[in-house]
């Protein structure tokens, strides 16, 4: 499954000498995991953010399907969640 959202992220090398990772962190990162995770409750394979829906292009933008709102923790506002 795959949940899609857009924004600024930290991106880099984290941990030690020992131990190092490349990774993204920030609010955009949690946001598509919430909506990656969203896929089971919806029954679908891929989830976007209200954000992404408003940067389609016509041909799919037609094709969006609605498939409800969430509430992130953290945030005041529902998530709107979309699918094609």
């Amino acid at each position: 499954r795959t949940g899609i959202h857009t924004g600024s992220v930290i991106a880099g090398n984290i941990g030690s000498d020992r131990m190092l990772q490349y990774s993204t962190i920030g609010d955009t990162v949690n946001v598509a995991s919430r909506l990656e995770q969203a896929n089971k409750d919806f029954e679908s394979d891929i989830a976007f953010s209200h954000e992404i829906y408003n940067a389609l292009n016509q041909k799919l933008h037609s094709k969006a399907i609605f498939l409800g709102e969430i509430k992130l923790k953290g945030r005041e506002k529902a998530t709107k969640v979309y699918s094609v």
